[in-house]
């Protein structure tokens, strides 16, 4: 029987690392393009009143929000951001 992760931790390194590996290879295959900055702002707000949101990162993904709310392919882990 595995442990279940705690409420608040973050994914460990290695999950963060391929998370972070998929989310560029996506932004790379949409040309590297950015978010609208209306967009940005929405993807923002959202994570603001988010229940994993700790300081200025994600728990689910492990990843900073402002950088991750900028790439237009980049996802929310919980399918909270609406579709671009």
């Amino acid at each position: 029987m595995t442990a279940s992760k705690p409420q608040g931790q973050f994914p460990r390194l290695p999950q963060q690392v391929k998370n972070l590996a998929g989310a560029l290879a996506d932004f790379l295959a949409d040309g590297c393009t950015t978010a609208s900055e209306e967009t940005y702002r929405q993807r923002l707000e959202i994570c603001q009143t988010c229940e994993h949101r700790r300081g200025q990162r994600c728990v689910k993904c492990g990843c900073r929000l402002r950088w991750k709310a900028r790439g237009r392919a980049f996802q929310c882990p919980l399918g909270k951001w609406p579709a671009r």
